[in-house]
């Protein structure tokens, strides 16, 4: 599908570089999934090479210092599987949730339609092309 937080919501340096062009496919094997995964590779390695060469005599920062302020906040990221996304509600400068939702969160009830007619031993197999993890969606 062409979802992709850098070009529906672009944040940081993403407005500067080079259009991004969500790679797809009509295929859905594991195959379709690895080549998807491959060109996604390449242009983030062709963005890393433009946004480097961006760069001029600046001094590295390391951490940034930011207030804690009270309340939930929401932080969206991509990917290399997709968006994710971390909420993390303050209250009184400390941390008292913290969720996690990772980029396979979604293709946890789909893993059902691609696992029908296979035998169990090919589970493992159709889990680790979805990127699956069951501790990203652990709560």
């Amino acid at each position: 599908m062409d979802l992709d937080d850098r070009v529906w919501r672009p944040y940081d340096g993403y407005p500067d570089l080079a259009p991004i062009i969500v790679p797809t496919s009509t295929v859905t094997d594991a195959l379709a999934r690895l080549r998807v995964r491959e060109a996604e590779v390449t242009q983030s390695a062709e963005l890393f090479g433009e946004a480097a060469d961006r760069l001029t005599d600046i001094e590295p920062v390391f951490g940034v210092r930011a207030p804690a302020v009270d309340g939930t906040h929401l932080g969206v990221a991509e990917s290399a599987a997709g968006e994710v996304l971390h909420s993390v509600t303050i209250r009184d400068g400390r941390v008292v949730r913290c969720f996690a939702r990772s980029a396979s969160f979604h293709d946890l009830v789909l893993l059902h339609n691609a696992f029908h007619g296979d035998v169990f031993t090919d589970l493992g197999f159709i889990e680790a092309s979805f990127g699956l993890s069951y501790a990203g969606v652990a709560m």
